[in-house]
């Protein structure tokens, strides 16, 4: 906002910590938490709605996560290969 001229700060109204894209994403002030969470219920329910395969939703649901929290992020092709192979043997 403040690059557009809007603000003449550039604090994020809801943790006060210089915002900029990324923060917008992460932060984790009052409320973001909730928001976050109802956004990829969203997403999940319109994957699962157009057909989308539930390994696959599981793995975008899981890696949005962990970005958003910023943990390690563990989706790579051997761990698709992986969780795909367990899911299998689970039946």
């Amino acid at each position: 906002m403040k690059q557009w001229e809007e603000w003449q700060e550039d604090h994020c109204p809801r943790c006060d910590l210089p915002e900029d894209t990324e923060h917008v994403w992460r932060c984790q002030g009052r409320g973001t938490n909730d928001v976050w969470g109802n956004s990829l219920d969203i997403l999940q329910n319109w994957l699962n709605r157009v057909g989308t395969d539930p390994n696959i939703t599981h793995l975008i649901i899981t890696a949005l996560n962990e970005w958003r929290y910023d943990h390690p992020i563990q989706v790579d092709s051997v761990h698709c290969i992986r969780f795909l192979q367990a899911q299998e043997a689970n039946g």
